[in-house]
């Protein structure tokens, strides 16, 4: 079970430093991009070109990743000292990922449990109603409230929406400032902004180059969300530019979108607002197909999972019979493909005896009886007892008569040049194996002799092995 645990956290700890390889290359790309298009690309595109990070995900589990994954995985079967090292490194990554979440995980926790008694905010004007009729929010899950440690505007959350505002905000604001800030942080919920960046929170303890890579975003966000809110026409250029200005604070430890969080923004904001164009408040085509080729990318990755672990296309649909039987040359009970001993396994040919090749041994007329004595029908698996004693007398004579049968049907095909998982799962193929007792099908009793097994599914060991080939 500790190796297990182990194989899977070296399969996190690879699939997360090759995504943060691939996000790296995307955003040189991007950044190449955007420089070239300078004059040509709008504030909407340059937003939504973010989403192309997303192939990174597909990207890292693709299968010529194989090699570099299969490396680190063989070490884990290696030598002792070689598998400490492993095992040590794994270590390290976890204690790095962990020491970067709990700050992540008691911020929230903090910032929710402040939420609670915080006041709400006093809206004599129904500003905040103007403003969600405008951009057509639903009010259930959105709250306002006041608090005393934030320089400006803010809003976050995931499933409850909360906009916070400064405790002056009635001494600092004039009417039609408040308006524009809530305009602001309402169009942050509505572009669900708040949940990306809570996604990105999370994922950048894990994937280490989302960390310089996000405020970047937050850059971006932050204009887009500009740019939406002056098309609104409820400011102009100038009075938003102000508006600003005088947001304008160091950078906060609260993890949020701010209204105005830092001096490294500004500049870049505030030249997008002079460079202010129209848009149409719909997703370029361009900017669907964006999101689209990610989703495309991971249901490719879904259905070509890593090669040296596949699923079996027999599985459940054709057995091998073995039968359980006293070998008196090793004094043991052991299980032997029930062919085999049905007929000889060796020919001679020239003088010498060779090995029979399978398919020679699957057209014999005592394999084609053994395989018509069951069936599969509606995910049982059906035995003719009558037929399978019959093609199985020859055995139930011997002077070590077999005890039981078992029907083995193939589940997952590991790849046993490649492939270290077998040092986890023991063997270089899983199966599905039913036993049944030959006394059992010898009392049969039913009137039409036959005997039903009810198929089982793949369980959560053989699920996550296929997960783990697909996506890590």
């Amino acid at each position: 079970m500790l190796d297990l645990f182990f194989f899977l956290l070296s399969s996190l700890m690879v699939y997360s430093l090759l995504v943060c390889v691939y996000s790296a290359l995307l955003y040189g790309v991007i950044f190449v991009v955007k420089k070239i298009l300078a004059n040509h690309l709008s504030v909407r595109a340059s937003y939504f070109s973010w989403y192309a990070l997303l192939l990174s995900f597909p990207l890292a589990g693709g299968s010529w990743n194989d090699p570099l994954k299969l490396a680190l995985y063989g070490s884990l079967s290696s030598g002792f000292r070689v598998q400490l090292i492993c095992k040590t490194i794994i270590l390290l990554w976890v204690i790095a990922v962990a020491i970067q979440l709990l700050p992540t995980f008691t911020s929230s926790r903090s910032l929710k449990r402040a939420g609670k008694c915080l006041p709400a905010f006093k809206d004599s004007s129904n500003l905040l109603a103007k403003a969600e009729d405008v951009l057509g929010l639903k009010t259930r899950r959105i709250r306002v409230q006041i608090a005393d440690f934030i320089p400006s505007p803010i809003s976050f959350g995931v499933i409850t929406k909360t906009i916070l505002l400064p405790a002056d905000y009635e001494d600092r604001y004039t009417e039609k400032e408040l308006y524009t800030l809530l305009l602001h942080e309402l169009t942050h919920i509505k572009n669900h902004d708040t949940i990306k960046l809570f996604l990105i929170s999370y994922g950048e303890c894990f994937f280490w180059t989302l960390r310089p890579l996000a405020k970047y975003f937050r850059r971006d966000t932050e204009l887009f969300c500009d740019n939406q809110v002056l098309g609104l026409g409820v400011a102009n250029q100038v009075s938003y530019g102000e508006l600003l200005v005088k947001e304008c604070s160091g950078e906060g430890s609260l993890k949020g979108l701010a209204f105005s969080d830092s001096y490294l923004t500004l500049k870049y904001r505030i030249d997008g607002l002079f460079k202010y164009q129209p848009e149409r408040n719909k997703i370029t085509c361009w900017a669907a197909v964006i999101i689209l080729i990610p989703l495309l990318a991971l249901v490719y990755s879904y259905f070509q999972p890593a090669s040296w672990l596949t699923l079996d296309s027999e599985y459940n649909t054709k057995f091998e019979v073995r039968v359980e039987h006293y070998d008196p040359l090793y004094d043991e009970v052991i299980w032997t493909d029930a062919t085999d001993l049905l007929l000889t396994p060796q020919t001679i040919v020239d003088g010498e005896f060779v090995e029979k090749s399978s398919s020679a041994l699957e057209q014999s007329a005592e394999y084609e009886q053994l395989q018509e004595a069951f069936e599969v029908v509606d995910n049982e698996l059906v035995i003719d007892t009558r037929a399978l004693k019959e093609v199985l007398q020859p055995l139930l004579e011997l002077e070590y008569p077999i005890t039981h049968v078992i029907f083995r049907s193939p589940n997952i095909m590991i790849d046993t040049c490649r492939a270290p998982i077998e040092r986890f799962k023991g063997q270089t193929s899983s199966a599905k194996d039913y036993v049944v007792e030959i006394k059992t099908l010898t009392d049969m009793k039913e009137k039409d002799g036959l005997y039903r097994i009810p198929l089982e599914n793949r369980g959560f060991e053989e699920n996550l092995y296929l997960f783990i080939a697909r996506f890590l």
